[in-house]
């Protein structure tokens, strides 16, 4: 199910379940990323995380970064 509320120009858009409300899988704007809501999956992922992003703005009680890169926001290289 998709929610649109665009209120003059501003546009926000939900993608969620119609049946139990969860969050679903959804393409960015530019249609180049899949974000999948981690809440969502049934099994652990066969990937692992490469590095930390927004690391500066993370919450105080926030875990140590395991010993992977940091990023203040976005690398570059993405």
């Amino acid at each position: 199910m998709l929610l649109g509320l665009e209120p003059g120009h501003a546009i926000l858009w939900k993608w969620f379940c119609g049946h139990c409300g969860c969050p679903v899988p959804r393409l960015t704007r530019n249609g180049k990323i899949m974000v999948i809501p981690a809440g969502s999956l049934d099994t652990a992922p066969p990937i692992t995380p490469t590095a930390h992003i927004f690391w500066a703005s993370r919450a105080s009680w926030g875990c140590a970064s395991g010993g992977l890169p940091t990023h203040a926001e976005y690398p570059e290289s993405w």
